[in-house]
């Protein structure tokens, strides 16, 4: 068993994988007179403010003979940020780095109110608050456990913003297994639609994303396996409790200070940082979105927004697509979308006005802005805003202009 888990945490694994998807290691390479970095093969480093464009010859004093160096806007220091690479399959590439793209906060923060407005409520509310707890459990075991990423080299690392943070488990195939399987349980019972197709496209979502990581050189294998593992068992554990716990929800007046406090405290509570990472901010994040849209979903009853379905209704017929249905759902998304980025404005700014001058630090310090007691209250209260915003916010608005 020890030997197995050895074996999925080494690096060649995640080498291996890139080199079969078309990825490859470049040699940097040095224009003569200046600092910049290039790479020796089919690839070229992108971003890069300034970059060898390899001509044909030979590597002479190394430089490399006939090479052109070229300048563009990018930041300087791009160049040692992202380590060079070769890509021989550009489909592969692409499908990976847009997979990648999927399992970021900002992308699954956009299509959550998406199913909120658009789909049902009680669809919105159960996967929102599946991904708020797998990511807190995978975040804080993160910063548990320890265990590095994969090395650069032998791995080609394709992402930089969260390098620093650990790897085990990954959150991606976390956040991938959780919001789709969710949705699939959630919706398989209440609306008509083939059971085969719901599970070839949450199965699909959940795999492309996991082997992004891979391909990114963002996790092991065995990074990869924990996330969809630990997620599973916690869907099957929570399945049975889902109808009891979205009732309490919209009906228990004790919601709005559950939700608020209990997410706060585990954000103060969340495990130590040493050395200091995105993970609590990200965490954070999440958890005041989760506990403004619970707020909001609770809210929304309270003013007969949303209602209780007989189940003698159930299941659904989905409604046929039309330009009328598409153009109503668009309607909402950007009505929603509009108010949900004026209120995040506006409360960051806010927020973290109020917070450093509680705090009496600056807001335009960075370094003061990690602090345990900025970070935190300031994100939270940010987020928790945005939450009540465009979950509560956003129904009263589609009902005041009959988009509802």
């Amino acid at each position: 068993m020890g030997n197995a888990v050895e074996k999925l945490q080494e690096p060649a694994l995640v080498s291996r994988f890139q080199h079969l998807c078309g990825l490859h290691p470049g040699r940097v390479v040095t224009c003569p007179g200046t600092r910049s970095a290039g790479v020796i093969g089919s690839g070229a480093l992108p971003g890069c403010v300034r970059r060898c464009e390899p001509l044909r010859g030979q590597e002479r004093n190394g430089g490399v003979n006939g090479s052109s160096c070229t300048n563009s806007a990018a930041s300087k220091d791009l160049c040692s940020e992202v380590p060079p690479y070769i890509v021989n399959n550009r489909i592969l590439h692409f499908i990976f780095i847009f997979s990648a793209a999927l399992g970021r906060e900002s992308c699954i923060i956009t299509f959550l109110p998406f199913c909120y407005w658009n789909v049902e409520p009680l669809v919105g509310r159960r996967v929102v608050a599946m991904w708020a707890v797998v990511m807190y459990l995978g975040q804080a075991l993160k910063d548990k456990i320890r265990w590095p990423r994969p090395p650069s080299p032998p791995v080609v690392r394709l992402e930089t913003r969260v390098e620093a943070e650990y790897g085990m488990p990954s959150t991606h195939a976390m956040a991938a297994t959780a919001i789709p399987f969710t949705f699939l349980l959630t919706t398989m019972d209440r609306y008509r639609y083939p059971l085969e197709f719901g599970v070839m496209i949450a199965l699909s979502l959940c795999v492309l994303v996991s082997l992004s990581r891979l391909y990114t050189g963002m996790h092991s294998v065995l990074d990869v396996i924990c996330g969809v593992v630990l997620t599973a068992v916690l869907l099957a554990i929570s399945f049975p409790f889902w109808d009891t716990v979205d009732s309490l929800i919209i009906h228990s007046n004790l919601t709005p200070t559950l939700a608020l406090c209990g997410s706060f405290l585990l954000c103060i509570y969340y495990p130590e940082m040493n050395p200091w990472s995105t993970t609590r901010g990200d965490t954070t994040i999440i958890m005041g979105a989760c506990a403004g849209s619970t707020i909001a979903s609770w809210l929304c009853y309270q003013f007969s927004l949303t209602q209780d379905v007989p189940t003698e209704s159930l299941p659904f017929e989905l409604p046929s697509i039309t330009f009328g249905l598409i153009r109503s759902m668009m309607t909402r998304y950007l009505v929603g979308v509009s108010l949900v980025v004026i209120s995040r404005q506006v409360a960051k700014t806010l927020a973290l006005s109020l917070v450093c001058q509680v705090m009496g630090v600056s807001p335009t310090d960075t370094e003061a802005r990690k602090h345990l007691w900025v970070e935190v209250p300031y994100k939270f209260a940010t987020y928790s805003i945005v939450g009540i915003s465009g979950f509560w916010g956003g129904p009263m608005l589609f009902h005041y202009f009959g988009l509802d």
